[in-house]
């Protein structure tokens, strides 16, 4: 395994950004759950920024330690509609939960990221976009934490001087 300059856990997620971040490779080893991620972005309140604003960051890998289990799913339209038809039709979009196997989302764009820790572990919760299917997934993982690793801050994240936000 590769060795990363710097490494984070999930007691700091609220200063850790995943939104479009990009899913390029899961493998589950043992009870770890191993995800290489293009970038995530590092706010500036986060003790390992040094810098004045929120950055992206390199090539980087997030792994759940102690996973207890792993659903992966795809939300497949099984009544899709033409884009022109949205606007005028009263015809509902009805997903379809088709189960995959983690490994699958090696193309995925995370559109949200959510924890609940309510529990004795924790229950991660991302939610995008398969880039293979273009259909909404889901990784849903129990475990009793993450750690991220990566080796250097690059530029501003998207969200920098972008109106309403730091």
């Amino acid at each position: 395994m590769d060795s990363y300059h710097f490494c984070t856990t999930d007691h700091y997620f609220d200063d850790l950004d995943f939104h479009d971040c990009h899913i390029t490779g899961v493998k589950k080893v043992s009870h770890d759950l191993f995800i290489e991620l293009e970038y995530i972005y590092v706010s500036d309140k986060h003790p390992l920024n040094p810098n004045a604003t929120a950055k992206s960051t390199d090539q980087c890998r997030l792994i759940f330690k102690g996973v207890s289990s792993v659903k992966a799913e795809l939300y497949v339209d099984i009544n899709p509609q033409k884009l022109s038809d949205i606007a005028t039709s009263e015809q509902e979009s009805k997903l379809e939960v088709k189960p995959v196997e983690p490994e699958y989302f090696n193309k995925m764009e995370i559109e949200t990221f959510e924890i609940d820790r309510t529990g004795k572990d924790s229950i991660f919760n991302l939610q995008g976009l398969d880039w293979k299917t273009h259909e909404f997934c889901g990784l849903i993982i129990r475990s009793k934490g993450f750690i991220v690793e990566w080796n250097n801050f690059l530029e501003d994240a998207w969200y920098v001087n972008f109106e309403g936000t730091e």
